[in-house]
């Protein structure tokens, strides 16, 4: 540093150290970007494999819904050849009716008339024919048989509920009867 003031020598040295400095962190800062590259390709890469997992799944699932979709309608279907031809739907909205032409024993008929608090909301309805009026809770799957006796001959009325349907809330919505008579 042959002529050049001591200002100027401290000058020339801090820039020779800088760009060595510089010289030797460039790779380094390189390094590190494209690591921080290779990390962030990496996950992405791991999304994406999770992204295809979940799509495969989903797809398995919706698959499997459809199936259950497909039994479920066929069980409801062997349940209705299971009824006999004469099951009606109740509607348990506003108090629905129903009522059977018996033949030669009259006709039967079914009121709803409401849910019966006491009993836990349990529908409740009056049930008509020549054998009685009664005023009763049933619940799906029950039979209430009522006797109509005329001395040499018995006339059975079987009064019964096949199916309950509970609309969104839990409510009875309607109900499948049927009535027949047998002597």
């Amino acid at each position: 540093m042959i002529g050049l003031s001591r200002t100027e020598s401290l000058i020339s040295i801090a820039i020779v150290i800088l760009v060595v400095a510089a010289v030797v962190a460039l790779p380094g800062l390189r390094q590190q970007e494209q690591s921080s590259i290779s990390k962030v390709t990496d996950r992405l890469d791991r999304l994406e494999a999770e992204q295809q997992r979940l799509g495969r799944v989903v797809a398995v699932l919706g698959s499997d819904l459809a199936a259950v979709d497909v039994r479920s309608d066929r069980s409801a279907a062997q349940l209705d050849r299971m009824f006999p031809s004469s099951a009606v739907w109740l509607d348990l909205r506003g108090g629905g009716n129903a009522q059977w032409d018996l033949a030669e024993h009259g006709t039967a008929r079914i009121e709803f008339l409401g849910e019966d608090d006491d009993l836990g909301g349990m529908p409740k309805f009056r049930v008509s024919h020549r054998a009685a009026q009664l005023t009763l809770t049933m619940q799906a799957g029950q039979t209430v048989r009522a006797v109509d006796d005329q001395g040499a001959r018995q006339i059975s009325y079987l009064t019964t509920m096949h199916r309950l349907r509970l609309d969104r809330s839990g409510r009875p919505d309607a109900a499948l009867f049927s009535v027949v008579a047998e002597d």
